[in-house]
């Protein structure tokens, strides 16, 4: 797992801006002015002296192998998150992000809580992680090695300080590769709670382009092209994001929904061992909510952890 601001929000911007661009002639003037709209509202997020940054994430992977028509073993995973991050930048430059995950696989479990501070340029880190081969105490630890891997790896804190400190990012310029791929745009208009307006902007993507991306990643990566079980996605898959603007053209809140189903697929491509006659069928469901508040607004200060004199990662 990772937990990058807005990661999985951002998967579908980051998608379709590693695909080679393509005419996409269904899209009228209007539709790519709100794709616009959109990429410059993300872009924002990373300009802002503070925010409060909220994330729930209901996630669901069933993979199945099977020799002809009949099933021989079937993995079901389902994963639920919530994480909140809360960024101040500028000369007192503080953060803080809390971590609640857990994964059920088959018959084994995890749970997790977790959280990271930066605070005076020091980065602090506590996971509390219960398994059936592991359990981790609750104790404060500096991370020194931001890249760091194993049990603190899951925190991900190296993508931690890049969200606090990012600059402005490329998205915007990747406004026709965005555009190309994504096949409808619709807007609407609603109001929230006190009455105000908000800009409501959604985004899809089919089954098409999302399988075009993994091809595309491998040849970005200096890859060689070859096959993947995502070549062929059922109609069934395809990405949403609705995007919340609020009068001020600030995100607000997203939402964001990816199903992937491929069937009958060379179960090679992901159990290498598996004899050839052997396929597989792969589903897998994420939703995720995000939402933006007290954005340049005063936040609560980030308080500096005991940590253990012996606990430097």
């Amino acid at each position: 797992m990772r937990y990058k601001l807005l990661q999985l929000t951002l998967l579908m911007v980051i998608l379709l801006a590693s695909l080679p661009a393509r005419a996409q002639e269904n899209l009228s003037t209007e539709e790519r002015a709100l794709i616009d709209r959109v990429i410059v509202a993300l872009d924002a997020v990373a300009t802002y002296d503070s925010y409060v940054a909220t994330q729930q994430t209901q996630e669901s992977t069933t993979i199945t192998l099977k020799n002809g028509a009949a099933p021989l073993q079937t993995q079901t995973t389902n994963t639920s998150s919530e994480a909140t991050l809360t960024v101040t930048r500028g000369d007192n430059e503080q953060a803080r992000r809390v971590v609640t995950l857990s994964q059920q696989r088959n018959d084994e479990s995890i749970m997790l809580t977790g959280e990271l501070r930066l605070v005076d340029g020091v980065l602090y880190a506590m996971l509390d992680r219960i398994d059936q081969d592991e359990i981790t105490d609750n104790r404060w630890r500096i991370i020194e090695n931001t890249n760091i891997t194993g049990i603190f790896g899951v925190l991900d804190p190296a993508g931690f300080l890049e969200t606090v400190r990012g600059t402005q990012s490329a998205i915007a310029a990747d406004m026709e590769f965005l555009s190309a791929f994504i096949s409808s745009v619709e807007q609407t208009m609603i109001e929230d709670n006190d009455g105000n307006p908000i800009e409501v902007i959604t985004l899809s993507v089919n089954a098409g382009a999302l399988s075009s991306f993994f091809v595309a990643s491998t040849l970005a990566e200096g890859g060689q092209p070859q096959a993947t079980i995502f070549d062929f996605l059922s109609d069934t898959s395809g990405q949403q994001m609705v995007v919340f603007l609020d009068a001020q053209g600030r995100l607000v809140q997203t939402v964001n929904t990816t199903i992937l189903e491929a069937n009958d697929r060379n179960a090679q491509l992901i159990f290498p061992q598996a004899r050839e006659e052997m396929t597989v069928d792969f589903q897998s469901t994420t939703a995720e909510i995000t939402q933006i508040s007290r954005i340049n607004e005063m936040l609560e200060p980030v308080a500096i952890p005991e940590v253990d004199d012996d606990s430097g990662s």
